[in-house]
């Protein structure tokens, strides 16, 4: 079942790899192969994934687990506790934090990326990238931007000092105001060098900072301008910010824990080398103490004047999985991955699809977006069938950009990248070089051979494994994750732990990335 590329390989620095799915059907196995290829902007990128293939008959599907990454996070008023969110919405309270509900068990159209509490400590709110809410406890429901088309995601939120309001902030520095929260200008119109990934207000209610990811710092209201650290974060972007008690100062925390002070913010230290996983968001302490960081696992560091100290240790669910391998790297050991902090549009061709694709799609690509943060957006049907390979440029049919990620259902006589006989699809990425030097994703495909008669549960399977291809994803050697070569049949697919931590690491929680320009 395995075809060695690696003549092609030599001429063009592409392989293609095989992997052999199980499926069961009306009580038969059938060996199929599924193909991953690689691809990159103006010229082949090594992607080089696969593996030598032996079917295991009999084996029983294996349960899935629901650690989501964390995302954000707030704390209690005390100091002494703290509430983790997942992207799912699944809600993890520590110390005095009391649990008031969640969202992990509801089909959300977006993935949770932020949450905040009022003053009183007595719920919460949620916050999706399309800027629903959701509140719990004694948090109130004040609006949301959840049925209003926005032009970039809402990244965070940030509460008034009374309860009875919040801000929700877009990557472009877009503010909508809620409750008691006044508008006091944003950054919506203006072109930023980078996305806007964090927020505070000031004590007064009466203005608020936004933060971008290299560390640029802009002031409304009556929130004064104390400092950057524009282009001084030494690559590490900006995950989170806190603002101090007396309104005159704040920090800037960056994904590796290492902390920036302006105003009469107090120095605190940094928390580098103390998290044990990415910073993904940061809450100031109580009494002028200083600030709470969140990493992606859960765990929360808590910075003062007498330094860094771990509060609590990551999540780990019993029998979680870790297993995930990338399918291409930077020289530093990165992996090649989308920005996630730019919505990544894709098409769909369903003309030879069978009924409900379009619901499998819209399913898989919601569990990848949950996994990593991402936002997807439907630019709707095409009729794009690609030839041997597909143009990452095609400004024919779709404009001045990057095309976008394609997913479609073709016959083998329709396109040479579906060979027919034992293959269902393939799946990869096109990676360009960033101004960094870094692989930059800037489209992918999804192809699904549409002579197969897979039924909807194996397709959902095929779909997600192919997408974890596209993110950036390659083969595990643990058979209870969707990345395992040998697919094997489940009533509900679903990403498996080492799955989602794979995907979370090529997502928002490892920082933004800028896409070079076609």
């Amino acid at each position: 079942m395995w075809k060695d590329w690696g003549q092609t390989a030599s001429r063009s620095r592409r392989r293609l790899s095989h992997l052999t799915v199980m499926v069961a059907l009306a009580g038969c196995l059938i060996a199929a192969t599924i193909d991953s290829p690689a691809r990159a902007a103006r010229r082949p990128s090594p992607l080089v994934e696969g593996s030598t293939l032996t079917p295991q008959a009999g084996q029983a599907p294996q349960p899935a687990t629901s650690n989501y990454p964390i995302v954000g996070g707030a704390g209690t008023p005390s100091g002494k506790g703290y509430w983790a969110v997942a992207s799912d919405g699944g809600v993890f309270s520590f110390g005095d934090a009391a649990f008031h509900g969640s969202t992990g068990n509801l089909r959300l159209n977006r993935p949770i990326v932020g949450m905040a509490a009022p003053p009183a400590g007595d719920g919460y709110w949620l916050v999706a990238s399309d800027g629903g809410i959701f509140a719990f406890g004694g948090a109130r429901f004040y609006g949301s931007t959840g049925n209003i088309v926005l032009n970039k995601p809402i990244v965070g939120m940030s509460p008034t000092p009374s309860g009875h309001g919040y801000w929700l902030v877009a990557t472009d520095g877009g503010v909508f105001a809620f409750g008691d929260a006044g508008f006091y200008g944003s950054t919506g119109a203006i072109v930023l060098n980078q996305p806007i990934l964090a927020m505070a207000s000031t004590p007064t209610a009466r203005g608020y900072w936004l933060a971008a990811s290299d560390g640029g710092l802009f002031s409304f209201g009556d929130a004064v301008f104390r400092g950057s650290a524009a282009n001084n974060t030494a690559g590490h972007p900006i995950a989170g910010m806190a603002a101090y008690s007396s309104g005159h100062g704040y920090w800037l925390a960056t994904n590796d824990g290492t902390i920036y002070s302006f105003g009469d913010a107090p120095n605190v230290g940094t928390a580098a080398g103390v998290t044990s996983a990415p910073v993904v968001g940061a809450a100031p302490l109580p009494s002028s103490r200083g600030l709470r960081l969140f990493s992606s696992d859960g765990s929360s560091v808590s910075l003062s004047s007498s330094g860094a100290v771990a509060t609590s240790a990551g999540l780990a669910p019993a029998g979680a999985s870790t297993a995930y391998t990338y399918l291409a790297t930077n020289p530093d050991g990165s992996p090649a991955r989308f920005d996630p902090c730019t919505p990544l549009h894709y098409v769909t061709n369903l003309a030879e699809a069978p009924q409900g694709a379009d619901t499998l799609v819209a399913g898989a690509l919601g569990q990848v977006s949950a996994a990593t943060g991402i936002t997807f957006t439907n630019d709707g049907p095409t009729t794009e069938v690609p030839g041997a390979q597909r143009d990452a440029y095609q400004p024919a049919r779709y404009g001045q950009r990057w095309a976008p990620l394609l997913l479609l259902w073709a016959k083998p006589s329709q396109t040479a990248i579906l060979p027919g006989g034992q293959v269902l699809g393939e799946g990869g990425a096109t990676w360009a070089q960033g101004p960094d030097g870094r692989k930059v994703f800037v489209t992918g495909l999804v192809a699904v051979d549409a002579n197969n008669s897979l039924p909807p549960p194996s397709l959902t399977e095929l779909l997600l494994h192919e997408l974890g291809h596209v993110m950036g994803l390659g083969h595990v050697s643990d058979p209870t994750q969707i990345m395992f070569p040998t697919l094997l049949p489940a009533v509900t697919p679903a990403y498996g732990s080492g799955d989602r931590a794979g995907l979370a690491q090529l997502g928002r929680q490892s920082g933004c990335l800028t896409t070079p320009a076609p």
